[in-house]
């Protein structure tokens, strides 16, 4: 994902455009510890609690990029991973087609947990 993030370009997808999440490893970290130091038991979901599509996150992180059609970034995707590996597994590319959000109220209530960096903070400190 990172690496698509880099690009100089986003991609063209209908709307309503597909969300997206991250979180940042210090919050992880943290997450981990309440968890360890708590009596709780259960899996939690942990990100950030802003969401924004691709296009919003490329051009946080740009001052300009490129409208690619979905379908040619596909293609071109594919055959880069086929011949030089990078890039990662084209099937991710079909995953930033739906909204990859969750909620973390779970994480927060029962960990007594937050996120302590925004959406585009959490960014711009990992990318």
């Amino acid at each position: 994902m990172k690496a698509l993030l880099k690009q100089p370009y986003y991609f063209l997808f209908p709307d309503p455009q597909p969300l997206m999440q991250c979180i940042s490893e210090v919050d992880v970290a943290t997450a981990m510890l309440q968890a360890l130091f708590n009596d709780v038991r259960g899996s939690y979901n942990l990100a950030t609690d802003q969401v924004a599509s691709f296009h919003l996150i490329q051009k946080h992180l740009r001052n300009f990029a490129f409208p690619l059609p979905f379908g040619l970034a596909k293609r071109c995707h594919n055959l880069t991973w086929r011949y030089s590996g990078r890039y990662g597994d084209p099937a991710w590319l079909d995953c930033l087609q739906y909204s990859l959000t969750i909620d973390n109220e779970k994480a927060k209530q029962e960990l007594n947990w937050a996120p302590t960096l925004n959406l585009f903070d959490c960014l711009d400190a990992t990318l």
